[in-house]
């Protein structure tokens, strides 16, 4: 019968496929996640937005916060944290404005 994992478990592989460098590959786990009736929490999503943010892939982590709003999950100061980084670093300066007074207004 096995095992039934929980969404930390999900959480554990998608923060090591990340580390690795395969965020792509831990987006697709998190859709398997989905799919099998498990909701990602704030940490899956910080864990993803980091990864990109990471890699530069700014758009991917901003589809990734779009998301996270859409399911009623708030984000919180390592969200605006990693975004802030990757838009620093892609010299999105207007979007880490934007990006900064939006977590201001939130209280992070």
């Amino acid at each position: 019968k096995g095992l039934i994992p929980e969404v930390q478990t999900f959480n554990i592989l998608v923060n090591g496929l990340c580390k690795m460098g395969c965020v792509s590959d831990a987006d697709g786990l998190v859709k398997v996640m989905i799919s099998k009736g498990y909701f990602p929490d704030i940490f899956t999503f910080n864990i993803l937005i980091h990864g990109y943010s990471t890699q530069l892939k700014i758009e991917n982590a901003l589809e990734i916060l779009d998301v996270m709003l859409d399911n009623g999950v708030d984000p919180d100061v390592y969200t605006y944290n990693s975004l802030l980084n990757g838009l620093c670093k892609t010299s999105k300066y207007e979007d880490v404005m934007e990006t900064y007074k939006t977590m201001v207004e939130k209280g992070c």
